[in-house]
């Protein structure tokens, strides 16, 4: 479950590669989107945008991983 402010894709900006998860959305949403190599391309030539971004996507990640180890904890760790 994604929360408001969330970011969706940044992996796949980040390595390059074809997206590997769909997104449903289950209310009214607005969203921004720009395709991963305009968006690599924009951020190499603007540095002080890039490190903003970086940022985000890190703290999107941890969010995520955190999220994941939770449930899994929850659901009793690997079997």
């Amino acid at each position: 479950v994604c929360l408001p402010g969330d970011l969706i894709g940044e992996v796949t900006v980040l390595s390059g590669e074809q997206a590997s998860a769909t997104v449903t959305v289950s209310e009214a949403s607005r969203l921004w989107c720009a395709p991963a190599k305009s968006l690599r391309l924009y951020l190499d030539a603007h540095h002080e945008v890039r490190h903003a971004v970086e940022q985000s996507f890190a703290q999107a990640l941890r969010h995520k991983l955190q999220e994941m180890n939770r449930q899994m904890a929850q659901a009793g760790g690997l079997r």
